[in-house]
This record gives structure tokens, C-alpha cells and sequence, in this order.
């Protein structure tokens, strides 16, 4: 189920999360980019510079379940500080944070975009990295790709 990709083309740093992502039925991932960069354009996890602007995007292939997923994702990694908010939202904020390792510094973790590509949605969730650490973007990498393997557990995706 899902679809396979070389990993060759996937930057080191990433490679699990796209291939968790790829394991999902409704998606298949069309770019991405860990915030590394490698000689040739594809970081090996040593020689390579960091350059920023880490992001990865997805083809949907299921339109109401890749809603349902986006939805997942952003309750778990956006923190919404509008009044009207339950009080713990916050401590359940932190919590969530707390799972991946990360202090919370009061900036967004992740972004979404939406496009339209070959006649299909498109997916692309941005990883702010504005005044923050190599390594903490990578905490939020390795968030993201528990909480994808919480969803696939949730609905019944295998993996």
C-alpha cells in the first residue's frame, strides 16, 4: 500500500517521515526538503550545509481523508491563542511538545500550504525554522512523523 520512492532522492534527514507518509493510501509525496543540502542537491546525513526552509508536500489522492489527516496534524502541532480557547489548551500544547522533545519558544512549529497540481490537491506543510536551531527543526521532524505514525495506527493504515 502507498507508493514506494528512492531513497537516494530523499534527503537523509527526512527519509523515514516521507516514507511514513508514502505508507499513507491517500497521499504520495511530490517534493521535500529537510533543510539540509547535500553536494548534489540531496543531503547523506554528513557532508552537507544548512540552508533552511524545510517543507514537505503531498499529492492528494483522497480529498476527504487528507483533510481529515491535515486536521490531525495541525490540532497536534498549531497552537491557536485566540480567546474562546479552553483554558489547558496551552498545557496541552506543551504536552504535545513535550512528546517531540521540544520547549515551547512561543513560534509556530509548521505552516500549511494548499495548491492545486495535475489536477489533484496539494499538501505542503512548511517547518518554520526562523531563528531556530538544526536541531531543533529536526525535533519537529521527528513530531510530525510520530504523530503520522499515531494517525496511521488511528485509522488503520498498517505500517
Amino acid at each position: 500500500m502507498g507508493t514506494e520512492v528512492l531513497e537516494e532522492l530523499i534527503d537523509f534527514e527526512i527519509r523515514p517521515i516521507i516514507q511514513a507518509l508514502n505508507e499513507l493510501p491517500f497521499v504520495q509525496t511530490w517534493a521535500c526538503c529537510s533543510g539540509w543540502t547535500g553536494a548534489d542537491g540531496v543531503s547523506d546525513g554528513t557532508n552537507r550545509t544548512w540552508t533552511g526552509m524545510p517543507y514537505a508536500s503531498v499529492i492528494s489522492l483522497d480529498d476527504a481523508e487528507m483533510i481529515r489527516f491535515v486536521n490531525y496534524i495541525a490540532e497536534r502541532m498549531i497552537y491557536c491563542s485566540y480567546a474562546g480557547e479552553p483554558e489547558n489548551s496551552r498545557d496541552n500544547y506543551a504536552a504535545q511538545l513535550a512528546k517531540g522533545y521540544l520547549a515551547d519558544d512561543l513560534m509556530q512549529l509548521i505552516h500549511f500550504d494548499l495548491e492545486y497540481r495535475r489536477e489533484k490537491l496539494l499538501f505542503i506543510v512548511h517547518i518554520f525554522d526562523k531563528d531556530r536551531s538544526p536541531e531543533y527543526v529536526q525535533k519537529i521532524w521527528s513530531l510530525l512523523g510520530s504523530l503520522i505514525a499515531e494517525y496511521k495506527v488511528l485509522v488503520g493504515s498498517g505500517g
